[in-house]
């Protein structure tokens, strides 16, 4: 590209005439009607003021001797305000910071796109070395897992090696598993201790050569035959605390005590078995075990 080179030249370029139509016309060398189209200045200004402008963007001067001044100037224009599909975006990279910060923006890359590795805390995700230690609510959690917690747990249920003693209220306890009886017939049972002090009256109620005897009271038998009245040997009937049993003393025995054994229950079933005397009378001078009473 060059600009007009001879004397017929001038240094400023001519005013503009105004624009003759808004349509396109195209050159021609004649149809009959019309004659050869005439350039003109106008047309030739135009055409080497924009060919030196391109040139002057890409800070080329006019060079007579070179005929790709125009490629050339396009080309360094493009490097310029362009990116080279060969340098993998280099260009930002010359740019600086600013540049590269900017371009990450547009691109919606935010903070994340200059670190070579994402830890937890940058995609809000907890760090598997942590054990869910890094959780900020872990009752929500629980929650959400519809899990205890451990002290949870312990308040919840009964603990094994407990054996009981952490029920809260043992008396709404036996009503639901349905001891209440058991445990009141229990309250009344004999004392453990082998005697029986608290039976202060016979079941049944006999009488002793014709005085009655229930054993609330002491009785005065006639000295004409009987002398005296004793209880016999003691008598164990201890069939243990795995069966259920029952006794009848028949008559002329004495219940004197029981046996009541620890089996770790509040129940009746403790019972292991019963001591009883034979009533012996002195008749005559000899001891007799009665038959009845």
């Amino acid at each position: 590209m060059f600009h007009v080179d001879n004397n017929s030249g001038v240094a400023n370029m001519p005013a503009l005439a105004p624009a003759q139509s808004n349509t396109t016309t195209w050159f021609t060398e004649g149809d009959g009607q019309k004659g050869i189209s005439w350039i003109g200045q106008d047309w030739l200004n135009i055409l080497q003021a924009e060919l030196l402008n391109i040139l002057a963007e890409a800070s080329i001067q006019p060079d007579k001797a070179q005929l790709n001044q125009l490629t050339l100037s396009i080309k360094a224009i493009i490097a310029a305000n362009a990116f080279s599909r060969k340098n993998n975006l280099k260009e930002i990279a010359d740019a600086g910071a600013e540049a590269q910060r900017l371009a990450r923006g547009y691109l919606g890359l935010g903070t994340l796109a200059t670190k070579n590795s994402l830890g937890p805390a940058d995609v809000n995700a907890l760090a598997k070395d942590q054990n869910l230690a890094d959780l900020e609510n872990k009752g929500t959690a629980r929650n959400n897992l519809d899990v205890y917690s451990k002290s949870e747990g312990d308040n919840r249920y009964l603990r094994r090696e407990q054996n009981g003693a952490d029920i809260p209220d043992k008396g709404a306890f036996i009503d639901n598993v349905g001891l209440r009886e058991t445990v009141n017939r229990a309250a009344n049972a004999l004392p453990s201790d082998g005697t029986a002090v608290a039976a202060n009256r016979l079941a049944n109620a006999h009488t002793i050569n014709g005085v009655p005897f229930d054993g609330t009271q002491d009785i005065t038998i006639s000295s004409g035959t009987v002398t005296a009245i004793r209880l016999g040997s003691v008598t164990a009937h201890m069939p243990g605390t795995w069966e259920s049993w029952d006794l009848n003393l028949g008559g002329g025995n004495v219940l004197t005590g029981i046996k009541v054994q620890d089996v770790g229950k509040n129940t009746a079933d403790n019972v292991g078995g019963v001591y009883y005397r034979p009533l012996q009378y002195l008749l005559n001078g000899a001891w007799v075990t009665a038959a009845s009473i």
